[in-house]
């Protein structure tokens, strides 16, 4: 481009010197054509009055003088030379000759004599032809010197405008430069040796715009990826700067506070955030750099906020006037689930306290022998021995819970669930008969993938319950299909408002009731726990004084093939 630039600049100044040139040259031609015929006419009539017949000679000398380049002839009327100033002889006659038919008029034309080109004029004068001449080339001495200096000045000129065109282009292409140089270090790409050609320099800038184009589409991806990872992350995140202007939100900050992206984004966080409690804490954590930790209660859920001060570059104006950063973790799961530890030491404790005590009271009295007749101790060894077995059953419960929440791997194998129900019947015959209970059964193949002792545990505790809270002569109804076990007895039923917390911990429909017959309220937890391991559904149906049903469905993950039962 630079070398594009410098040609055509010296082709128009070339062209336009050239011009002017050969414009000059034409009128100096014209010009000094037109004196040199004056100045030859009058060398002519200069002639005609020194002349005299027979001093040619002389004549010849004065005009030398003022032209050495004049050449005079003196010709008869026959047309024969009688003088001749260039000193050649042998002359034919010079009747015929263009000068001397038409006196007065000027010709040019080669002169054979002296081999070069000449102007002719000739007059008569007193019986004799009087010719003047000029050679061509003096007369194109001024033209030739024009020419000379014309190729020197067009040569100046062209030299003087390469030079100058160089050190302009130079010169405008400096701050390019400067600005390539920018770009290179804003881009961390090399330099590149672009020199002063103005389509290196634009190919450089072509190579530099790509890599930041490049650039800027990795900062998008970036962003991208930033804003999805924010978006998708279960917690709520909100950067304020010193301004108290949301400069990012994420999606689950967004969906909180019931907002779009636009009507907070770059704004004062009070367009996203209404609660006038959480508004004071953000002021106060920007102004007095406070730190505030606190749960917060929306709509059921239980959130976990977190307010800091934040300095850094892009939020804050310095120390002094730090931005903020705004954490929301939901965890109204923990939150319960911590509730639910509270609750659980408390009635584990309640529980393990009640039949304890009842033991080192009856043992007390039996060391200090307050407790003398032999039915009276066998009575105290009797309840002891009965909240002993108690305590020991609640600690075995609790242990199977425990190990039932940790959500153990162990291996599964097909078994058909109606021969585990009726090995369950037999454990329970001797409970059953004493309260002289029907037992129905209705057993179709089970085949399901599960651990013996789950399944076991499943209908031991179902129909424990069952048994317990029967009525005398009562029924228990045991039926499985192909998918589902279901368990149904004539007992005295749950009433409405406790069928959603049964399956709860230590939860117990009447307490003293539940102490009485041996409960644990442990069992449907457990019954709970199992199914959720094997994603089995419970459904419960029951009514006051009618009795209970208790459903449970397992899912196609658990149920195996009827035809390959282990036996």
């Amino acid at each position: 481009m630079k070398n594009n630039i410098i040609f055509t600049t010296i082709a128009v100044v070339f062209s336009s010197v050239l011009l002017v040139i050969i414009t000059n040259l034409i009128i100096v031609s014209y010009y000094n054509e037109k004196a040199a015929k004056e100045d030859l006419m009058e060398y002519l009539s200069m002639t005609e009055l020194l002349y005299h017949g027979d001093n040619d000679l002389e004549v010849s000398q004065s005009l030398h003088t003022l032209n050495v380049d004049i050449r005079l002839t003196i010709i008869d009327l026959t047309g024969e030379v009688l003088f001749d100033s260039s000193e050649e002889t042998g002359f034919d006659s010079h009747l015929g000759r263009p000068e001397i038919e038409t006196l007065g008029t000027i010709y040019k034309r080669y002169s054979n004599t002296l081999k070069q080109d000449m102007i002719y004029v000739a007059s008569r004068d007193d019986g004799h032809y009087v010719r003047i001449a000029l050679p061509v080339s003096s007369i194109n001495h001024i033209t030739n010197t024009f020419i000379m200096y014309g190729v020197l000045s067009f040569s100046i000129i062209s030299l003087l405008s390469f030079v100058a065109v160089d050190l302009l282009i130079r010169k405008a292409l400096f701050p390019l430069h400067r600005v390539v140089a920018k770009m290179q270090e804003i881009t961390h790409e090399a330099t590149l040796p672009a020199g002063d050609d103005v389509d290196a320099i634009s190919m450089q800038i072509d190579d530099i715009n790509k890599n930041i184009l490049q650039k800027i589409e990795m900062i998008g991806e970036e962003k991208d990826k930033l804003n999805f990872i924010l978006d998708n992350i279960n917690q709520g995140i909100i950067v304020l700067d010193y301004q108290a202007n949301v400069v990012l939100i994420n999606q689950f900050a967004l969906d909180l506070f019931e907002v779009k992206r636009p009507q907070v984004l770059n704004k004062h966080f009070i367009y996203g955030i209404r609660q006038l409690d959480i508004q004071e804490k953000i002021q106060s954590s920007l102004l007095n750099k406070n730190i505030y930790a606190f749960d917060y209660t929306e709509k059921g859920h239980i959130y976990y906020m977190n307010i800091a001060p934040l300095v850094n570059k892009w939020v804050s104006k310095d120390e002094s006037h730090p931005g903020a950063v705004f954490m929301v973790l939901e965890v109204t799961e923990r939150r319960q689930i911590e509730l639910m530890k509270k609750e659980f030491f408390a009635n584990a404790s309640h529980e393990l306290k009640s039949p304890l005590t009842t033991i080192i009271g009856y043992q007390q009295m039996l060391a200090e022998g307050i407790l003398k007749e032999p039915k009276e101790v066998e009575d105290a060894i009797r309840r002891t021995l009965k909240e002993a077995n108690r305590m020991h059953q609640i600690v075995n419960d609790m242990l199977e819970l425990s190990h039932l929440e940790g959500k153990p791997k162990e291996k599964n194998e097909l078994i058909d669930a109606s021969l585990l129900i009726s090995e369950a019947l037999d454990h329970f015959k001797l409970a059953i008969n004493e309260k002289h209970l029907i037992i129905e059964t209705h057993l179709s193949p089970l085949p399901l993938w599960i651990h013996r002792n789950h399944l076991v545990g499943l209908f031991h505790n179902l129909l424990d319950n069952a048994i317990k809270y029967n009525k005398e002569g009562g029924s228990i109804i045991l039926t499985t299909t192909v998918c589902s076990f279901t368990i149904q007895d004539t007992g005295i039923g749950i009433p409405k408002e406790d069928q959603s917390r049964v399956f709860e911990r230590f939860y117990r429909v009447d307490k003293g009731r539940s102490q009485e017959t041996g409960g644990t309220g442990l069992g449907l937890a457990i019954v709970k726990h199992i199914c959720s391991l094997y994603e089995a559904t419970i459904k419960l149906r029951s009514q006051l004084n009618q009795g209970t049903t208790i459903q449970i469905t397992f899912s196609t993950t658990s149920i195996g093939d009827k035809n390959k039962i282990l036996q």
